[in-house]
């Protein structure tokens, strides 16, 4: 049995912009299927915590205001200090203030 290829032509027989307009088509498909999983790894964990992290809030609610909350006060206190003594001074003192004049009746 003999096989007929007269039909069939290789990759390297086909013209230039039929094989790059496949290869073109090709790789805008994988294109927008790989950037649908982007978003998919992105939300899948973000999805997990939202509803991990309030169970565990409920289950150590006591531990962790206790902790968390007298460490984020003494944290957000020291970032103020640093934040009013480099930033907040030097800007304030740069404000021009005139007289304050009384309002007239």
């Amino acid at each position: 049995m003999v096989e007929d290829h007269k039909h069939e032509e290789s990759i390297l027989e086909k013209p230039v912009h039929k094989v790059l307009g496949a290869a073109d088509i090709f790789l805008w498909r994988n294109k927008k299927v790989s950037g649908g999983f982007f978003w998919f790894y992105c939300l899948f964990p973000a999805t997990v915590l939202l509803f991990t992290i309030p169970v565990i809030y409920e289950k150590y609610e006591d531990k962790v205001d206790a902790f968390g909350g007298e460490k984020a006060m003494k944290e957000i206190k020291k970032q103020y200090a640093v934040l009013d003594e480099k930033v907040l001074s030097k800007v304030l003192s740069k404000i021009p203030r005139g007289a304050l004049n009384k309002k007239k009746d």
